[in-house]
């Protein structure tokens, strides 16, 4: 099981710099319940505020962390290795962004992005080129893409 943890500021526990400074991913053995990895985020993109809140798993147990304020993808290996996988402007705007991933059973990822209603399609989870992306202002119909046809990793 995977667990993502971010911190508004608002949990009984939060302290003032904790608030969107916490990003982390735990993941636990379904059969036991005990801890295998606790993944700390926090540290991959300096200076942002961070807001992880999706994951998605691929066929080799990596996993795709979608942070919405600090725009970007992380990924995570089964050995809890991690690091940026894309990381974007196009993925910010106002408050929470990118907010849904998946991985589709041929190998790609689909993410959301929230606040446009854009969703996108990467060629694979380990290349960083965008296939498709379509978008859906909340009363039209879907419109032309909203990210540019390739990103880059940091």
């Amino acid at each position: 099981m995977l667990v993502v943890n971010s911190d508004l500021g608002a949990a009984v526990g939060s302290k003032p710099g904790d608030k969107f400074g916490v990003a982390s991913l735990s993941i636990y053995d379904m059969a036991t319940g005990k801890p295998l990895h606790f993944v700390d985020l926090s540290g991959i993109r300096p200076g942002e505020k961070r807001f992880p809140n999706d994951v998605a798993v691929d066929a080799n147990g990596n996993a795709y962390v979608i942070d919405s304020l600090a725009a970007a993808i992380y990924k995570v290996t089964p050995t809890g290795q991690a690091g940026v996988l894309l990381a974007s402007e196009q993925f910010r705007g106002p408050v929470f962004n990118l907010n849904g991933i998946v991985v589709h059973p041929d190998g790609y990822l689909i993410v959301a992005k929230k606040v446009t209603g854009c969703c996108s399609k990467f060629l694979s989870a380990n290349q960083r080129r965008l296939l498709l992306s379509v978008c859906r202002a909340h009363s039209s119909p879907l419109t032309a893409s909203c990210l540019p046809r390739t990103m880059s990793s940091p």
